[in-house]
This record gives structure tokens, C-alpha cells and sequence, in this order.
């Protein structure tokens, strides 16, 4: 039978991993609970002699029976690893100073603001790029023209109107734009990748800048940006918080390279 070899390259994974084996443990009065009670467990140090004319047997430590105790007490140490590891893993690093709130540099806020801007004035969009109505052809589409996922949601059933998608250069890098607009407003969805200041895992961030009001989220190495503008003044922030929340799984899900059908 030919045997499957299989590569473990998921970089994110690993760093999880790393961080967790290296810091995680159980509270040392568990620990020596669990060892006294292995201890308690052991035969008498006679029953490892050997009787003459009997070939003498080594008795090994893991070869011996645990007591009900120490066994119940070596499922709790595995559930606390497990535990660890879970919470670790989902919810990001695990060493105090690595966990912070993802604020955008100045330079990026102004180079994105000034991408939408340039955009929505010109309205000058990529004709040969499908329309709403085909998402997974526009997302395959948009994905091929900037070589990275994008994310395009139809916003149309929250009143917006589709006006078109095009790419754009920020801050020296090639993002995704999606323009909607509603009245006055208008609504731009941003999608750059290698995003500064920014980690594997999710982290959120709000800003407000020139009457623009910016919402997204970064993770996997990109970044995700609701820009909503309107001459009036700034839009309110659960307006564009409401998208960001809304839409945030077709996001995620354009992380995936079948879902673009493209390899990243």
C-alpha cells in the first residue's frame, strides 16, 4: 500500500502551537498531586527482585497499573492541556504585550482614504469586471486582477446601490474596491493585503478621518475595511460597525483559495 504523505504548512497554525507548547502547564499542586499519586500507585521495591532459579523481570514505570485516582487525575491534566491549547489557539498569542488593539498608521489611513476618494469622484470603474448579480464570477474575477481574495458582499439588500469594482493602489500596495452608495453617502469596501501592524489572527479596529468613517477587521495576513463618506458630516459608527459585523464571514470566507478559485 503506498502511503500518503502529507505536509503540515498552515504558518498560522504553527505559531499557535509553538506558543501554546512552550507556555502552557498545569498548576503545579496538580502536578504534584498526579506524581504522588503514580508514586502511591507503584509496587514495593521487593516485587522488582528476582527469586533465585526466576529470570529477573525490569519492572518499567510506565508499564505500571494506575490507581482510579491517578488515572481520573491524568484525564483532567489532558482536559486542562486541551483547554489551553482551544483558548490559545482561537482566541490569539498568549504571552501578555502581544495581544493589542489594531490601530492603523496614519499613512495607511490617509493613502486608503484618499484611494476611495479618487475612486468615488472619477466613478471610473473596471467595465470588464462581471456585475453584482454574479458574486462568484466578480469575486474570481477581482481576485485574478490584484492576485489576492477580495471581499465583495451585495450589499443591496441593505439599501446600498451597486455602482461598480475596480483596483487601486495603497499605501505602495494593490488593493480591491467595491463602491456603493446610498443618497449623499457613499460606501466603499477595501481589501489590502499584508496590512501593517497587523497579526494572523482577527483583530478589529474603528478610525475616523475628514468626515470618513473607516470599520474593518485584519486577519490571515489581510485587511478588511468598510469606507463610508458623505458631505453632511461624519456617517454614524454603528453604521458601518453594522456592515463590517454583518458581512465579516464573507470575508473571512474569501481567505480560502477555492473560494476565489485561485492559488494563493
Amino acid at each position: 500500500m503506498n502511503r500518503v504523505e502529507e505536509k503540515f504548512e498552515d504558518p498560522a497554525l504553527k505559531q499557535a502551537l509553538r506558543r501554546v507548547w512552550r507556555e502552557a502547564s498545569a498548576p503545579p499542586e496538580l502536578r504534584a498531586r498526579v506524581t504522588a499519586a503514580m508514586s502511591a500507585s507503584a509496587p514495593p521495591a521487593s516485587e522488582g527482585v528476582a527469586s533465585p532459579g526466576r529470570e529477573t523481570r525490569s519492572v518499567h514505570f510506565w508499564s505500571r497499573p494506575l490507581s482510579p485516582w491517578a488515572a481520573a487525575a491524568a484525564v483532567v491534566l489532558v482536559l486542562i492541556g486541551g483547554g489551553i491549547w482551544f483558548y490559545h489557539a482561537v482566541f490569539g498569542p498568549a504571552r501578555s504585550g502581544e495581544i493589542h488593539p489594531l490601530h492603523l498608521s496614519d499613512r495607511l489611513v490617509a493613502s486608503m482614504i484618499a484611494s476611495v476618494d479618487q475612486t468615488t469622484t472619477k466613478g471610473v470603474y473596471d467595465s470588464s469586471l462581471p456585475g453584482p448579480d454574479d458574486l462568484p464570477g466578480l469575486r474570481k474575477a477581482m481576485a485574478e486582477k490584484v492576485h489576492h481574495p477580495v471581499w465583495i458582499s451585495d450589499l443591496r439588500k441593505a439599501g446600498w446601490e451597486y455602482k461598480g469594482a475596480t483596483s487601486a493602489t495603497v499605501a505602495g500596495k494593490e488593493a480591491g474596491e467595491v463602491v456603493f452608495a446610498k443618497g449623499d453617502a457613499m460606501l466603499s469596501i477595501v481589501t489590502l493585503p499584508d496590512p501593517e501592524d497587523a497579526a494572523e489572527y482577527v483583530q478589529d479596529y474603528d478610525a475616523t478621518k475628514d468626515n470618513h468613517r473607516l470599520s474593518g477587521f485584519a486577519a490571515g495576513r489581510m485587511l478588511f475595511c468598510v469606507v463610508e463618506y458623505s458631505p453632511k458630516g461624519p456617517v454614524p459608527e454603528d453604521e458601518v460597525k453594522k456592515i463590517r459585523d454583518g458581512y465579516r464571514g464573507e470575508a473571512l470566507a474569501m481567505l480560502s483559495p477555492s473560494a476565489v478559485g485561485m492559488t494563493r
